[in-house]
């Protein structure tokens, strides 16, 4: 009877994300080698007839002589498709032959003398043994499977995270199989620019995205650090991409300011309501997901501060010798106002020294036609 073959190597059960894994299957089988005669005929008359059948997977062996007298000889083989192929008459002189077949099923080869005196010959066989071929079943996208060396490969990105299913299998030519089936658990890498400084461009949304954050692979919670210069703000809003919002945290530098989700639970998810950070600083944004199941994923912008209300009122008379007054009180700033720089200019330009709020006009007869302005700025 024939044995299934059989693997031997233990399976490497655990890699890391970006980093190459590679596993090597060996696999043997026990069935000992030889070789099934099918069909062994002489002709010693007009004709002989022999009929057999080639199991599936085997390779037929089928050769086949005849004396001086070639002329004489000819063979026919019916294969499992009931068509034929036909063989000789030859000329004289002795001759050996040979040819395969690949086909299953039955075979009938009938050798003939067309002065039934014999002379011709014919055997079919073929080998079998521990011949198998590997197969890899089952494997993820990001990896391969040599079946001609047994090797497992590859370098897992964000989609081999967690869990991966991989089913290995050896088959003989009896069509007996042996099976390798493990699940190979790939620990995710806080991918950049999670887990580093970031800083980002006016108004450029940076996208956490649910393959990079680690909540999403069974990981408790994902960490990454986020940096916005002054005169500028950032928020950050949450996603919910399964139906337990409730699983979900996230703190800022330590602080639990939570998701903004509308409520605990909602099919198909939800997108929570933005939080707001409007200081410039360097900040611990953490995601967490009390499961450890994943599902969030945050959606963080930085972009300008609130623009200034630019509103300066001059208040004064143009006449000489009356105070112009550069009135600030209506100029209003959310990122906050620093101290104000004054230039008074007229039609010619800036009047040097007029650097203050207020500024004095001259004379009338060497004022008159003049215009006024005053730029104000502020850092």
């Amino acid at each position: 009877t024939n044995d299934a073959p059989t693997i031997s190597s233990t399976a490497i059960l655990t890699g890391t994300e970006d980093v190459a894994y590679s596993y090597t299957v060996t696999a043997a089988d026990v069935d000992p080698t030889g070789t099934t005669t099918l069909c062994d005929i002489t002709n010693t008359g007009s004709s002989e007839t022999c009929t057999f059948t080639l199991p599936a997977g085997e390779i037929l062996d089928l050769s086949w002589s005849h004396d001086y007298y070639g002329t004489e000889f000819s063979m026919d083989v019916t294969k499992p498709d009931a068509t034929i192929d036909s063989y000789g008459p030859y000329g004289y002189g002795s001759g050996s032959y040979s040819t395969t077949y690949t086909d299953a099923g039955s075979y009938t080869v009938v050798i003939s003398d067309v002065y039934s005196d014999g002379g011709g010959a014919a055997v079919a066989s073929y080998e079998f043994g521990d011949s198998y071929t590997l197969a890899g079943t089952t494997i993820p996208a990001w990896m391969s499977f040599d079946a001609a060396t047994g090797i497992l490969s590859g370098t897992p990105d964000d989609s081999g995270v967690w869990d991966n299913i991989i089913v290995i299998t050896a088959t003989d030519e009896a069509g007996a199989t042996a099976t390798d089936s493990f699940t190979l658990n790939i620990t995710n890498v806080n991918d950049a620019p999670g887990g580093s400084s970031v800083l980002i461009g006016d108004g450029s949304p940076w996208t956490q995205a649910s393959s990079d954050t680690l909540t999403n692979y069974g990981v408790a919670s994902s960490t990454y650090t986020l940096t916005i210069t002054s005169l500028q703000r950032a928020t950050i809003t949450m996603t919910n991409t399964d139906n337990y919002a409730s699983e979900c945290g996230l703190e800022i530098d330590g602080t639990d300011v939570g998701c903004g989700y509308a409520s605990s639970y909602q099919y198909g998810g939800q997108t929570g309501s933005p939080y707001s950070i409007t200081t410039a600083g360097t900040y611990s944004v953490v995601v967490t997901d009390s499961y450890g199941d994943g599902g969030n994923y945050a959606t963080i912008v930085i972009e300008d501060g609130n623009a200034a209300t630019t509103i300066i009122q001059v208040i004064g008379f143009v006449y000489d010798g009356e105070v112009l007054t550069a009135d600030s009180s209506l100029l209003t700033d959310d990122d906050g106002v620093g101290a104000l720089n004054y230039q008074w200019a007229n039609q010619d330009g800036d009047i040097a020294g007029a650097t203050s709020s207020t500024y004095t006009i001259g004379a009338c007869c060497d004022v008159l036609g003049d215009t006024y302005s005053v730029t104000v700025s502020y850092t």
